[in-house]
């Protein structure tokens, strides 16, 4: 199966991002595909964002440090042969895709 160590830090990220930035209740979809498993992350918010929140930021005054547990949440994606991406709709989603084994 899917290491749950990392994927639970990914749900962590996700998931405290939705309570920080996010609008309304926050809701997990689970979805089972043939090869894949996709857990989307949705809040209520408005759903322009942008690719750019996965780049890793330097922490300074510009920045609440938000960059940094989104682009580790990628690479850890990323490194169970998964994806994190924005996902589709009217409300702010992230969607987890992992394979499964």
């Amino acid at each position: 199966g899917t290491p749950e160590g990392p994927v639970n830090q990914i749900l962590d990220v996700l998931i405290e991002n939705a309570i920080k930035h996010g609008v309304g209740p926050i809701t997990l979809v689970v979805t089972e595909l043939d090869t894949q498993t996709r857990l989307c992350v949705r809040d209520q918010g408005t759903s322009v964002i942008d690719r750019s929140v996965f780049a890793r930021r330097v922490q300074g005054s510009q920045s609440d440090g938000e960059g940094i547990g989104l682009s580790i949440a990628a690479e850890l994606a990323a490194s169970l042969g998964g994806d994190l991406a924005i996902g589709e709709g009217t409300t702010a989603c992230f969607d987890l895709t992992l394979p499964k084994h």
